[in-house]
């Protein structure tokens, strides 16, 4: 029920280069360089690969393995930035008539801004967006539906930024060519799906359906969604798209708007911070790179 909080700048961003599904992603940066936020500092690599960005400005003080979130203690190639702390932006700006883009001109905004699904899975989004030869995506469903206790971070997003959600999903909507929009949200987010409806009613040249779904769990997983909105059962072995509907986040779907409307690539994600050992429970946007150590003393 609180704001969202935006948190500090670390003294160091760690960076993997592979943090998303698909091919790692290549530097294109060396040590020493100054880098300015949103630039580029590795390119896509192949097909189902994202590219990367500097998410505050400073210099490249290491490319190396270092480890990462994972039990194993796994190691991978990451890039580390020692921030300056002005958080200087590099000139962008957004599409003069976000609207009239072509699908195509979306997935290239998409594919821009190295913007992979928030919903967990972290697949390419520029991918989920370019279809297959005589594929037909019929149903767009933007997933709010967080059914895993103590996580609310995608309903404050839903409930403080309704129109980047909305104006997102209509921007994947006509990427796609779908004929059918879904925002779906459990029934315990009241304040959330009346925000949802305001701004989809204000928008109703393009109508995007909010609809509520019993809070249970797994509700929110993709598969179970899809059958508990449309009936429909994704085999065994087979993808979402291959009968004709796409998942996707309502934080990835905040990211398109942001990348089409405000020229922004993907730089921070909206994270809860609970727990027993906490005095109070908040939800922080918080810098991609950020160590988890960081983000608890300061969040």
């Amino acid at each position: 029920d609180t704001a969202i909080k935006v948190c500090q700048i670390p003294e160091k961003l760690i960076l993997p280069l592979s943090q998303h599904i698909g091919a790692p992603a290549l530097p294109v940066v060396n040590i020493g360089d100054k880098v300015l936020k949103g630039q580029v500092i590795a390119e896509q690599e192949g097909h189902i690969s994202a590219s990367l960005h500097a998410s505050s400005s400073g210099v490249i003080e290491d490319i190396g393995q270092y480890p990462i979130p994972h039990p194993s203690g796994l190691t991978t190639e990451c890039i580390i930035i020692k921030t300056d702390d002005k958080d200087q932006w590099i000139n962008h700006s957004g599409a003069v008539n976000p609207q009239k883009l072509s699908p195509y001109e979306i997935r290239t905004y998409v594919e821009n801004a190295g913007i992979v699904g928030l919903g967990g899975a972290t697949f390419p989004s520029s991918v989920k967006l370019d279809k297959s030869p005589g594929a037909q995506i019929h149903t767009l469903i933007i997933n709010g539906a967080e059914c895993e206790p103590y996580i609310s971070c995608d309903e404050a997003l839903m409930k403080q930024r309704a129109e980047e959600v909305v104006l997102g999903a209509r921007l994947i909507q006509k990427a796609l060519l779908a004929k059918k929009c879904i925002i779906a949200l459990e029934d315990d987010n009241p304040i959330a799906y009346k925000k949802l409806l305001e701004i989809t009613e204000h928008y109703i040249e393009h109508k995007v359906d909010v609809v509520q779904i019993p809070e249970l769990y797994p509700s929110g997983g993709e598969k179970q969604l899809i059958q508990v909105l449309t009936g429909l059962e994704v085999p065994t072995k087979k993808i979402p798209a291959q009968i004709g509907v796409t998942v996707m986040n309502v934080a990835t779907a905040a990211s398109v708007y942001r990348a089409v409307y405000q020229g922004e690539p993907l730089l921070s994600r909206i994270v809860t911070i609970t727990g027993n050992a906490l005095a109070t429970s908040t939800n922080v946007e918080v810098l991609i790179g950020t160590p988890i150590e960081h983000l608890l003393n300061t969040g």
